[in-house]
């Protein structure tokens, strides 16, 4: 009987250490479940501050693209404003300079054309004077000139 008694004992021993361990094995997934769902809960809890934060963030980085852009605006219209100005109070003396030029380019032409004009006058004298077979051509004398 004592192979009796030890194959009861065996057997009790057997069934404890297996429900000890079905224990000890729903503890830990028990243990393992909470864990994933603390780890779940911190990540949305993380995700949501951080998000927050972005948010945050978008709306400073808003208004200060905002104000930039503000600023730069105004500059801008300061600045069309002074040029406008600046081009104003120098017309004068651009269309005072320009006049100036076109008055020496009209002398100029003037001077050309006249010129030209005592050119053809005596190039005409020499070929009436040039038409006589023989004769002799006629020298001016410095200093004189013929109009």
């Amino acid at each position: 009987m004592a192979i009796a008694a030890d194959m009861k004992r065996l057997a009790e021993d057997i069934t404890e250490s297996f429900n000890t361990r079905v224990s000890d094995i729903a503890t830990l997934v028990e243990n393992t479940h909470q864990m994933l769902s603390d780890f779940e809960g911190h990540r949305i809890k993380d995700f949501k501050s951080l998000h927050k934060e972005i948010r945050t963030g978008l709306k400073e980085r808003q208004s200060e693209v905002g104000s930039m852009l503000g600023s730069f605006r105004k500059w801008n219209v300061e600045t069309a404003k002074a040029l406008k100005s600046m081009l104003k109070r120098n017309r004068v003396a651009r269309e005072k300079e320009v006049a100036g030029f076109l008055g020496e380019v009209r002398a100029d032409m003037k001077d050309a054309s006249n010129t030209w004009n005592r050119m053809h006058v005596d190039i005409s004298r020499r070929k009436k004077g040039n038409a006589g077979a023989g004769k002799k051509q006629k020298t001016r004398k410095a200093g004189k000139e013929s109009e």
